[in-house]
């Protein structure tokens, strides 16, 4: 426990020098509050099972071992859900298709789950500086569409830390779209960060829920990796994470 305690009260240390004297914190039964000028948020922190209130706008889900190691990924999605980042205007970039190791740069550094082998990428550029990337699979044959159509999946979706790209989803979809004419994207949103308010302002229709998954987690490295019913306790300890939304949006 000493151990899990030392985790959040440096996780809290880097949050507090992130921040400086813009937020105001509280701790108090492994919950912390952050009060900032416009907006608050309160982070549950947990070891092995969350238990997540999907009305609570307010309340965000953050389990020990990614404290430990995905802790600059973590500060960033607090800063955007506090309205701290920099607002820039999708409208005043330039979209472009991008390759497959710019896009690998680009995602292991800001998007929380890092890279993922995707068919195809799409940038916006301001300035010509990449500052959201948004990646694609093949497309897929699925009942649900005609027989000519194809679904796409978006595999990855960031910006770069600290900015809110005003209509940027919108942008690099619409490119994508264009380009390829799906009959349909499809996307998953991890519960542990929301329920994908901005894909749903666009369009999106929740499909389907999927359930939380267990994973084991490696005491000294933190690493997650698929879990087995036979585990070494001194080595692992299981965890979960909070499930996913399956989204879909019809191009018309």
């Amino acid at each position: 426990m000493k151990a899990d305690q030392k985790i959040i009260e440096q996780f809290i240390f880097s949050l507090k020098k992130h921040f400086s004297n813009s937020v105001k914190t509280h701790l108090k039964n492994n919950v912390l509050e952050i009060k900032a000028a416009n907006t608050s948020l309160r982070l549950f922190f947990f070891k092995e099972q969350p238990e997540i209130n999907s009305s609570d706008n307010s309340a965000l889900y953050i389990a020990l071992d990614q404290m430990a190691v995905k802790e600059n990924q973590l500060i960033s999605i607090i800063q955007s859900k506090l309205q701290l980042n920099k607002k820039v205007f999708a409208r005043k970039c330039l979209v472009k298709k991008i390759n497959s190791p710019e896009a690998k740069v680009f995602l292991n550094k800001y998007h929380f789950m890092g890279y993922a082998q995707s068919a195809y990428h799409i940038g916006l550029f301001l300035n010509d500086e990449l500052i959201s990337v948004a990646a694609f699979s093949k497309g897929r044959k699925m009942n649900r569409l005609n027989a000519e159509q194809r679904s796409f999946e978006m595999v990855r979706y960031c910006s770069k830390d600290g900015l809110t790209i005003t209509g940027g989803l919108s942008r690099l979809l619409k490119y994508f779209i264009d380009d390829k004419k799906p009959g349909d994207i499809m996307t998953y949103i991890d519960k542990q960060f929301g329920g994908g308010k901005s894909y749903l302002k666009y369009g999106f229709k929740i499909h389907s829920e999927k359930e939380k998954q267990t994973f084991l987690v490696n005491k000294n490295t933190f690493e997650r990796i698929p879990f087995a019913a036979a585990f070494d306790k001194k080595v692992f300890y299981k965890t979960e994470n909070c499930g996913n939304l399956k989204l879909v949006y019809k191009v018309e």
